[in-house]
């Protein structure tokens, strides 16, 4: 009623009937979550192609950081 904006991450209620005005990318979703409240937040708007190359390019630093970790350990 306020017009506050509400962002719902993973595990959500349901809407409840107040309106959807976006989505975020799956690969932004973390940053949303540990962003606190009353923290200032810029959204972009961007297109599926630049949405799945941000997801490749997680999974490569992610099995970057697993292969290292792993050599570190000797497994």
């Amino acid at each position: 009623p306020e017009g506050m904006p509400y962002a719902l991450l993973a595990e959500h209620q349901t809407t409840g009937g107040y309106p959807r005005v976006l989505e975020v990318c799956s690969t932004m979703a973390p940053a949303l979550a540990q962003a606190g409240p009353g923290t200032r937040l810029r959204f972009v708007p961007t297109d599926l192609a630049s949405s799945q190359q941000r997801l490749q390019d997680q999974a490569l630093q992610s099995n970057a950081i697993s292969a290292g970790i792993a050599a570190k350990l000797g497994l």
